[in-house]
């Protein structure tokens, strides 16, 4: 993990069904220490072939650093199938771009980044993060390196978005890397989305508790949506939560 220190909402809705017919990878090899190998859980640890090889020059940044006044403690940290959800996602992410991944952390940071120790992310400290999520942006798009082609802008609370999810957008960025790429539920067209570099100028400017919807928006003849009903539901109350856990255990394990 690396750490940086950088300057001081999606339409609610439950899960749908998912499609079946959904593929899991095939068993895991066993680790050098001879550990039994297991089949991974659907939704986790998943790669269209499309996304095979993490496109170059994608990177994404994962965007944890709300205060989780609505859940009650830090949502980052509830256990989703065993593991704290932030890093249930963190996983999901680097199963489609490597090692290019920022964590934004702002409220709570200090009991977020020892999870993090020893994850392959590295982690932005966003001390304006009471402004609201346009800081986390702009704190994660400072942090790119210049051989950065394209943003994945991830909510750490978009519980049910999965590597598969992830990937078929990084796949759609892969055929058209000069569009802009995001996620289609219901009506709304949001993140999870790819950005190309030629608008982090305007990622930069945003003010406010406003996120990247309204770029979409300006340029709408531009981006490619890709259909994603899971990025319809936010952890943000405990409701949420139960609710979760209860769709996540009708997931049937592989």
């Amino acid at each position: 993990m690396r750490s940086y220190a950088a300057p001081r909402n999606a339409r609610k809705g439950f899960f749908r069904e998912r499609e079946a017919g959904e593929a899991t990878r095939d068993r895991r090899q066993s680790d050098a220490c001879g550990e039994h190998p297991r089949r991974a859980r659907r939704g986790e640890r998943l790669m269209s072939d499309e996304s095979a090889l993490a496109p170059q020059g994608l990177y994404a940044i994962i965007l944890a650093a709300g205060a989780s006044s609505r859940f009650g403690s830090p949502k980052q940290l509830a256990r989703v199938a065993d593991r704290p959800l932030l890093s249930a996602v963190i996983g999901r992410v680097v199963e489609i771009v490597g090692q290019g991944v920022l964590v934004v952390l702002g409220a709570n940071a200090a009991q977020l980044t020892p999870m993090l120790q020893h994850s392959p992310a590295s982690v932005v400290i966003n001390r304006g993060w009471r402004e609201g999520l346009a800081s986390s942006i702009r704190a994660g798009i400072a942090r790119l390196p210049a051989s950065c082609t394209g943003a994945m802008l991830v909510l750490a609370d978009q519980a049910a978005v999965t590597a598969e999810d992830l990937g078929r957008l990084a796949g759609a960025w892969r055929r058209q890397p000069h569009s802009l790429v995001a996620a289609q539920y219901d009506a709304t067209v949001g993140v999870p989305a790819i950005f190309p570099s030629f608008l982090f100028g305007d990622l930069s400017q945003l003010k406010g508790d406003v996120g990247a919807r309204a770029l979409l928006k300006r340029h709408a003849e531009r981006v490619v949506r890709v259909p994603m009903e899971s990025a319809a539901f936010d952890l943000d109350t405990p409701e949420d939560f139960l609710a979760l856990e209860v769709r996540r255990k009708a997931w049937p394990e592989s």
